[in-house]
């Protein structure tokens, strides 16, 4: 199982990920300081704020407020590897427990019966490959990733590894990176493609939910991409207007990203929309 692991815990090479100079300078103070919109000087509301965090990311007005003013996103998740390979974990989470906060129909169930159930809701969905390198090891050889992107699943829909809705996960996840701290941006990127990352999907004894055969991704690791990668995203196109804005500015642009020349820096750009893998 080690081996199987090791081999399987490396989604992307370092030439495929983003560098984490190139999120340190996204997050840096100084492009923060032309992210808001054009009134740079204003003072947003904090309604404001949270209605344009609740358009961005499709989560209730609710649960933005609840984020930027720190009543939201406070549930511990935990660690993400299934805990089917912890016989204490195994044994905690076989006595049922009322969960006042799930849905009906949860509140009688075991952790493992509350996974299948939920996972059931997410077999329905649409799977296609996911945006990862490298494959499972099986002993049918190696067996490419699936997942349901994040666009599939409701706000609503209960995801089987935290049991929390996709809108609470999302919530949890935005909320460690509302602070703008840069290290913040790599872990949550480390998380989705490096070694930390630990995104079991199985029940029971196996390592990984399979849906037509193939192995899947849990859907939190769905939304933590999904997050990560809007968030980049938006940093670079605002790194792009502002180019745009001030040509005369991009050799040094291009000095503090070590390029060997300003003609380097629209291939460079376009390389790192390529990484997001959206």
């Amino acid at each position: 199982m080690k081996l199987l692991m090791e081999n399987w815990r490396y989604y992307l090479t370092e030439e495929q990920q983003l560098s984490d100079e190139f999120l340190e300078f996204l997050f840096s103070d100084r492009i923060s300081a032309f992210m808001s919109d054009s009134t740079l000087n204003e003072v947003e509301s904090l309604e404001t704020k949270a209605k344009r965090l609740a358009k961005k990311y499709g989560v209730p007005f609710a649960i933005a407020m609840g984020i930027l003013t720190g009543a939201a996103g406070s549930k511990v998740v935990g660690d993400m590897q299934s805990p089917a390979n912890d016989p204490e974990i195994v044994q905690q989470i076989e006595k049922p427990s009322p969960r006042s906060s799930l849905p009906p129909g949860y509140s009688d169930l075991t952790n493992l019966q509350a996974m299948e159930k939920a996972w059931e809701t997410i077999d329905g969905k649409q799977h296609q490959a996911a945006p990862v390198s490298g494959g499972y090891p099986t002993a049918q050889g190696m067996m490419p990733f699936t997942y349901v992107p994040a666009v599939e699943l409701s706000g609503g829909d209960i995801l089987p590894m935290s049991l929390m809705t996709a809108d609470e996960y999302r919530a949890f996840i935005l909320d460690k990176l509302e602070s703008g701290n840069p290290q913040e941006v790599i872990y949550l990127k480390n998380m989705v493609y490096g070694d930390t990352a630990k995104w079991l999907s199985g029940t029971g004894e196996s390592d990984f939910r399979v849906t037509n055969g193939l192995p899947v991704l849990p859907p939190e690791w769905s939304i933590a991409h999904d997050v990560f990668a809007s968030e980049v995203e938006e940093r670079i196109n605002k790194v792009v207007e502002y180019l745009q804005e001030n040509p005369d500015h991009r050799e040094a642009v291009a000095v503090e990203l070590n390029l060997a020349s300003v003609d380097d820096l629209e291939p460079f750009i376009n390389s790192q929309y390529a990484k997001l893998a959206r």
